[in-house]
C-alpha cells in the first residue's frame, strides 16, 4: 500500500504466483481499509475508488531486464578480469618495451610457426624438430627471413668487437636459446663464411640432437686432452657449417669453460672461422657462460616471447654485469604475428612485386612502372 503521487489516494498492489488471488488480496484489503482507516487515523471517510485489475502477463521477474542486467555485468567482469590480467603480467609481450627496458637492440624478432607445444612439452625433441632450419623444409618464409636479418644485425652489432666469437644464453631452460642459435649457425653458414658452433651446455646438450650428430667425443674431451680437436669436430655438417658437441658430461661444466684450456681452444679455433657461435647453458640456473667473459665478444639474450618475464630477465642481465659480460641484445622468437614489427608483411609486398616485374612480359613491366610512378 502506498500513496500515489503525495495525494491522499492509497493505491494497494499484491504479487503472487496467480494474478485472480493477486487481485481478490487487493479487493479484500480494500473492503477492510476503510474501517480501519477510520478507526486508526481519524479520517472522516474513506472511499473505494475501484476494483483491483488483473494482468495476465507476468510483472516479474522481467526476463528481458534481468538478461540485459546479466550480460552488462558479465562484460564489466570480462573487462576487469581482463585488465588485471593484464595488469599483473609481466612477461616480455612488446619488443619496444624491452628495448627501452634494458637500453639494448633487438637483435632479431623471430615469428612462431604455429602449432606451439604446450610448455610442459617445449623443448623436447619433438618440438625442437619443427623449428629447426637443418632438413626442415616446412618452415616458413617468414621465418627463414627472420633469421637472415638476425645474421645480418649481429654482423654489424659484433663489427667494432676484436672478437668474433659470441655466446647465446636464456634466462630460464625451454625458452629456444638452442634452437636459435643452431637456425643462426645455419643461416650464417648459407653466406659462405665459415662458421663453427660449440655446444657449451655440457649439463643438457641437445646440438647433436638438431644436427643428427654423435655425442660420444666433443668439447669436454678437448678441453681435458682426452681426444684431439681434429677427432671432434664435425665438419661441413650443412654448408661451411662445423659443429663441436658438448662430448662427455663432466661433473664440473663451470671449471672446464673456465679454464686455460678453454682459453687457448678458443683462441685455436678464432684463428679458423669467420665466426664462432657458442651454445651456453641458461644464466639463471648456471654461470657457465661467466668463464667465457675474456675471450667472446658479447651475449645473445634469448627471450621467449609471452613466457619469460621481466624480472627474470633483470636477473639475468645482472648475472652477467656482474662477470663483466658484455650483452649484445635480445633475441625475441615465438612472436606473434600481430605483434611483430611489420616488416615481414612488407617484405612480402615487396617479393611479390618483383617477382611480378620481372617475370611479366617487356610491356607489361613498362605499365606497371609508370603506373608505380603516377602513385
Amino acid at each position: 500500500m502506498a500513496a500515489v503521487n503525495n495525494t491522499e489516494v492509497l493505491k494497494i498492489t499484491a504479487t503472487t504466483k496467480n494474478a485472480a488471488l493477486s487481485a481478490e488480496l487487493c479487493n479484500i484489503m480494500a473492503d477492510v481499509a476503510p474501517e480501519v482507516l477510520i478507526r486508526v487515523v481519524g479520517a472522516g471517510s474513506v472511499e473505494k475508488i475501484g476494483d483491483a485489475k488483473i494482468y495476465e502477463a507476468a510483472v516479474s521477474p522481467s526476463v528481458t531486464k534481468n538478461t540485459a542486467i546479466g550480460f552488462a555485468g558479465g562484460a564489466l567482469l570480462a573487462i576487469l578480469v581482463i585488465l588485471l590480467i593484464d595488469f599483473f603480467d609481466n612477461t616480455v609481450r612488446g619488443t619496444e618495451e624491452l628495448r627501452e627496458h634494458f637500453s639494448k637492440p633487438i637483435i632479431a624478432e623471430i615469428q612462431s610457426i604455429g602449432g606451439k607445444a604446450k610448455k610442459k612439452n617445449r623443448g623436447t625433441d619433438a618440438d625442437r624438430k619443427t623449428r629447426l632450419l637443418f632438413g626442415n623444409e616446412n618452415i616458413p618464409f617468414s621465418t627463414v627471413e627472420a633469421y637472415k636479418s638476425f645474421r645480418t644485425a649481429l654482423s654489424f652489432v659484433i663489427s667494432t668487437c676484436d672478437s668474433r666469437i659470441v655466446a647465446m644464453t636464456s634466462a630460464n631452460p625451454s625458452e629456444g636459446k638452442s634452437v636459435t642459435v643452431a637456425n643462426l649457425a645455419v643461416a650464417v653458414a648459407q653466406t659462405d663464411k665459415k662458421v663453427l658452433l660449440i655446444d657449451a651446455d655440457m649439463r643438457k646438450p641437445v646440438q647433436h640432437k638438431c644436427f643428427r650428430l654423435s655425442n660420444k667425443v666433443g668439447l669436454s674431451d678437448v678441453i681435458t686432452g682426452d681426444k684431439p680437436l681434429d677427432k671432434a669436430l664435425n665438419r661441413n655438417v650443412t654448408g661451411s657449417l662445423d659443429v663441436l658437441t658438448s662430448g662427455t658430461i663432466p661433473p664440473n661444466p663451470s671449471e672446464l669453460l673456465a679454464s686455460r684450456q678453454m682459453k687457448e681452444l678458443l683462441e685455436t679455433l678464432k684463428e679458423q672461422y669467420d665466426m664462432i657461435l657458442i651454445d651456453c647453458a641458461p644464466i639463471n640456473v648456471v654461470s657457465d657462460v661467466a668463464g667465457l667473459s675474456q675471450e667472446i665478444a658479447g651475449v645473445v639474450m634469448v627471450v621467449h616471447y609471452g613466457s619469460t618475464t621481466y624480472p627474470e630477465l633483470d636477473d639475468a642481465v645482472n648475472r652477467l654485469a656482474l662477470a663483466n659480460c658484455n650483452v649484445l641484445g635480445f633475441a625475441v622468437n615465438e612472436v606473434s604475428s600481430k605483434h611483430g614489427s611489420g616488416y615481414y608483411s612488407n617484405y612480402k609486398y615487396k617479393y611479390k612485386y618483383k617477382y611480378d616485374y620481372q617475370y611479366g612480359s617487356a610491356k607489361q613491366a613498362e605499365e606497371k612502372e609508370k603506373a608505380g610512378s603516377a602513385c
